[in-house]
């Protein structure tokens, strides 16, 4: 298919050949960028998941913290804020 299309940008001249070429070396290159992207966008993905995982474990956490300095007023104990 590729030759079919050379053979007849050939036949219709200098600049026929250098459109096409440009339109295939084009299209190359947009593949490897989408590539590139793709890539990019499932690393993201990946990143977001390990933050909201996070986000859970401090909430967890300072909720457990919240908890425990209740416990401290109850009992009449001073808690210093940090």
């Amino acid at each position: 298919m590729i030759e079919n299309i050379l053979e007849l940008a050939l036949n219709n001249g200098l600049w026929a050949v250098l459109f096409v070429l440009l339109f295939f070396y084009q299209l190359s290159d947009s593949k490897k960028r989408e590539r590139k992207y793709i890539g990019l966008i499932n690393q993201l993905a990946t990143d977001v998941t390990i933050i909201k995982k996070v986000d859970k474990q401090l909430s967890v956490v300072s909720g457990n913290v919240l908890e425990i300095k209740k416990m401290i007023l109850k009992r009449g104990g001073k808690v210093s804020e940090v």
